[in-house]
């Protein structure tokens, strides 16, 4: 049956566009978040709309999470993706799409288990403030991504590994690591835009992404494998169903005075790893002239000449056959060697520590100013070691594949290469014979 009421949340979004591609949101009820001038975009909305823009209370912060919750009377549908609620950005851009529909919730005796998945759904929906008791009707326990949100303000105790980075660093301790990438590998970075970054900063969240079980005291995930597919999808990824792992708060909580465990984030978590080396996938600025859009694709490109900085490691975008104009939009994070990958993350989380969160007060707390959400793959949910990350070869039985928007091997930089940046004038026409004037 037809949707009975939708939550949307987006950064930027074009209402007139919308209802246009969407003619049933006129008929129903919906909640919109959005990160955008408030009363403009009321005053945009038809009166069937809640229009909300939730609290920032860290400056710089913005609202920049993409989801749509789609409520039936047998079930949600929970859509992530990395685009904004634009025409250009769905018709013109790279994006990701990741969905799954949840069931109701069959009746049962006894208190059920806390859901990793389904608890920071309702955090996050409720800390946007947006009624998220709806969701409490629907059965998350079986489904195989992970969520990962970021919430401004400053987390501690039980709540310093909840959000941002550190919720992966806590995942990704448990999660094995292929054989083939203990020696070396490299973690591939794909963003949109890029903040005011440090080299510190940089081996913090190389130090999360760099977590494994390997040295870390951890355990591989509990899974359970079967077959079928339960709607779920990330760009081509196959997936079968599996019984995700549940955590209960006490796992999170601070260890209590006196405890031997200790209470810095980069040693809670078990021996470090020496962190993987992070490269950055990055349009050079004969890329951006050369696409669809030319110069005025750059303009979702957001990287201001003051964050360009030497320690930076840039390779080239280069896009996947029959995509080779399209400028991306995507955010993509994996750690891989050759064709295997470790794990994977699709975000609305861009390179930055407003997104991500930054390290305070000697690893106790985590600064974060942005609202985000992204989906993360980990294989042992899958009930398999490894991903692949070639789409384009036949899978063996049973493997799945983490495609990426780019070509693999990542391709360095030219001698004549230059990462794009926004705000310096391009004077070179671009293949519409137009120059940037920034």
């Amino acid at each position: 049956g037809p949707s009975e009421s939708t939550v949307i949340t987006t950064c930027e979004i074009d209402i007139e566009w919308l209802l246009d591609r969407h003619p049933v949101l006129w008929t129903i009820p919906v909640t919109l978040v959005h990160g955008q001038d408030q009363q403009e975009v009321a005053a945009s909305a038809p009166a069937n709309f809640k229009v909300l823009k939730p609290k920032l209370p860290l400056q710089w912060g913005v609202h920049h999470a993409k989801i749509f919750l789609l409520y039936f009377a047998d079930k949600v549908r929970l859509v992530i993706s990395t685009s904004n609620l634009l025409e250009v950005d769905y018709e013109r851009k790279t994006q990701a799409v990741w969905h799954e529909d949840f069931p109701l919730k069959q009746p049962s005796t006894g208190r059920a288990p806390l859901n990793d998945f389904e608890e920071t759904l309702v955090d996050y929906i409720t800390r946007i403030g947006v009624d998220a008791s709806p969701l409490r009707r629907f059965d998350f326990s079986a489904t195989l991504a992970v969520l990962v949100s970021s919430v401004p303000g400053y987390h501690s105790g039980p709540a310093l590994h909840r959000y941002g980075h550190m919720k992966v660093r806590r995942l990704l301790a448990t999660e094995p690591l292929p054989p083939e990438l203990r020696s070396s590998s490299e973690i591939i970075c794909q963003f949109s835009s890029v903040g005011s970054l440090t080299e510190p900063w940089l081996n913090e969240l190389s130090q999360s992404f760099s977590s494994s079980a390997i040295g870390s005291g951890g355990s591989k995930a509990k899974s359970k494998a079967s077959t079928g597919d339960r709607g779920a999808s990330m760009l081509l990824t196959k997936q079968g169903a599996l019984d995700a792992d549940t955590e209960s708060d006490e796992d999170l909580a601070e260890p209590p005075r006196g405890s031997s465990k200790p209470a810095n984030a980069l040693s809670a978590l078990g021996k470090p790893q020496p962190p993987a080396t992070l490269k950055f996938v990055w349009p050079t600025v004969q890329f951006v002239r050369t696409s669809i859009d030319g110069w005025m694709s750059g303009g979702s490109l957001c990287f201001p000449q003051k964050n360009l900085k030497p320690f930076m490691r840039f390779f080239r975008y280069v896009p996947q056959p029959g995509r080779e104009i399209v400028p991306p939009h995507i955010k993509s994070f994996l750690r891989r060697r050759d064709s295997t990958v470790a794990w994977g993350c699709v975000t609305s989380c861009n390179m930055s520590k407003a997104a991500w969160g930054e390290l305070q007060k000697g690893g106790t707390q985590l600064c974060i100013r942005h609202y985000e959400i992204g989906v993360l793959f980990l294989p042992s949910r899958y009930g398999v070691a490894k991903f692949s990350a070639d789409a384009s070869a036949e899978l063996a039985p049973g493997e799945l594949c983490f495609p990426t928007p780019y070509q693999l091997p990542l391709q360095p930089y030219d001698v004549s290469d230059r990462p794009w940046v926004w705000d310096v004038p391009y004077q070179q026409p671009d293949v519409h014979g137009r120059r940037w004037k920034a």
